[in-house]
């Protein structure tokens, strides 16, 4: 499922006097303006893309959730299979906004508002739903885990912050037997609860790595991936249980950038080499 969301002008762009260059057309549809073609303050051309879902500027964060295809994920999840959902844009674009909402507020004042992201309105409704089947004699354990991709070093953050003294980087290795990759040493942490959960999750964004330059003052300087596995076990007529193994993945990728216009220096420079080195792999 692709979809698209224009955020709003900021008001430095509006106060520079910027225009919306993105049109949508209908929920599944936008135009992108020219701005070469630009005659007496309005486009003469535009290009058509299509997605399966479009998102405007007044978009509140529930409609976006309840559009974004994520609760039907959700439900995958319960029956054993595993799903990510990830925004991808430059710099600027409001990735950690749609994902996470205003991480600020969040560890200020906890979830239940309107700005809340997609984690923590997907929190809430996969134990919803969790409730729901336990109701019929299901059972599930549901443990989660998150990691920080920083100058190519991936940093545990449920356990540090980059700045920790203690803070080292975890080594990815191969798994033969399973022919994928996994972080050696990474904590997984049980969450009994929604509340659980929500703290947890708390937790990693007071340790994700925030810098600021000339495109936007609380970058995201880091790609962090947050997984919530969901183990449930359903009892056979014969006494035996299957357990089936699902997990979810959120990921707020950082912004890919032209040095040209963020002016990045020092250290906030090699993180920006490092951020778009990734991206050009992803």
């Amino acid at each position: 499922f692709g979809a698209v969301r224009i955020r709003p002008l900021t008001q430095r762009e509006i106060d520079r006097g910027d225009e919306e260059m993105i049109r949508l057309v209908t929920d599944t549809s936008l135009q992108v303006s020219d701005p070469s073609s630009m005659r007496g303050g309005r486009p003469m051309s535009a290009l058509a893309y299509q997605f399966a879902g479009c998102f405007g500027p007044s978009c509140p964060q529930d409609q976006l959730f309840e559009g974004s295809g994520l609760k039907t994920l959700l439900d995958h999840i319960l029956e054993g299979y595993s799903a990510t959902a990830f925004a991808y844009g430059p710099t600027g674009s409001g990735k950690t906004f749609s994902i996470a909402g205003r991480p600020d507020s969040i560890i200020k004042n906890g979830s239940g508002d309107a700005t809340d992201g997609l984690v923590m309105r997907s929190i809430e409704s996969l134990f919803e739903k969790i409730r729901n089947l336990q109701r019929e004699g299901l059972q599930f354990k549901v443990r989660a885990s998150c990691v920080e991709i920083y100058n190519e070093s991936v940093i545990d953050l449920i356990k540090f912050s980059r700045a920790s003294k203690d803070c080292h980087a975890l080594p990815v290795k191969f798994d033969t037997a399973r022919a994928s990759f996994f972080v050696h040493e990474l904590s997984y942490c049980k969450c009994p609860t929604e509340e659980d959960l929500l703290r947890l999750y708390m937790r990693t964004l007071r340790n994700r790595s925030v810098a600021g330059h000339q495109l936007n003052r609380d970058s995201s300087r880091s790609h962090a991936l947050f997984t919530v596995y969901v183990d449930s076990m359903i009892k056979g007529e014969d006494g035996h249980i299957t357990t089936r193994h699902g997990k979810m993945t959120f990921v707020d990728l950082a912004g890919s950038e032209r040095l040209k216009e963020s002016k990045s220096e020092g250290t906030t420079l090699r993180e920006t080499g490092s951020i778009n080195k990734s991206l050009f792999t992803l």
